[in-house]
């Protein structure tokens, strides 16, 4: 009702829409580029991860998750929303489509399937990014780019932000490692 009182009771009658709610921040990419505090962060990460176990548990794989897909709003505290499933469907996936600085390696090398692993890897990069203020690994070229994600190594965070904790090391030693036995296995344990 709100979307047709905006739009002036224009909306034709059958005509298919949906409502989202309002995200007044708008997406993360956008907060990550005037917000140099990352504290903030540590807020919206658990949602996120509660979000892709919802979905893993229901064979949903999302598979270009970045900052331009986490939509952000206000409340009695900020919430995150994952939106734009358009590429993942279900745990086999066999296409090496999305983003490519938030791709993990077996998503680069079109492995026959891709599970929910890939997701945990984009929310690494994700994650290091919000806390570093940079990708992880960076080419003008994205052949290089490719190259690198799949055998080059990443800075610590605290050698680009001296300021985080030690921890933060072991934790993106897990959350982007190649193999995939070392990697996250699940949203929850992340």
């Amino acid at each position: 009702l709100a979307v047709a009182e905006a739009l002036g009771g224009r909306l034709l009658a059958g005509t298919p829409y949906f409502v989202m709610e309002h995200a007044a921040r708008g997406s993360l990419r956008e907060q990550l580029a005037f917000n140099a505090d990352p504290g903030w962060w540590t807020e919206l990460v658990p949602q996120l991860l509660r979000g892709l176990a919802h979905a893993h548990a229901r064979g949903l794989l999302h598979l270009d998750l970045k900052p331009d897909n986490l939509l952000l709003g206000d409340g009695a505290r900020p919430w995150l929303k994952i939106a734009d499933f358009g590429l993942g469907a279900e745990q086999t996936w066999t296409t090496g489509a999305g983003t490519p600085q938030y791709m993990a390696p077996e998503q680069i090398r079109a492995a026959k399937t891709v599970n929910h692993q890939a997701d945990l890897w984009a929310v690494g990069v994700i994650a290091y990014r919000a806390l570093t203020g940079v990708i992880p690994w960076k080419s003008d070229e994205v052949g290089d780019l490719l190259i690198r994600i799949c055998s080059d190594p990443y800075e610590l965070p605290t050698t680009l932000a001296p300021e985080l904790p030690p921890a933060v090391d072991a934790f993106f030693e897990r959350a982007l490692a190649r193999d995939l036995g070392k990697r996250f296995q699940s949203a929850r344990e992340m």
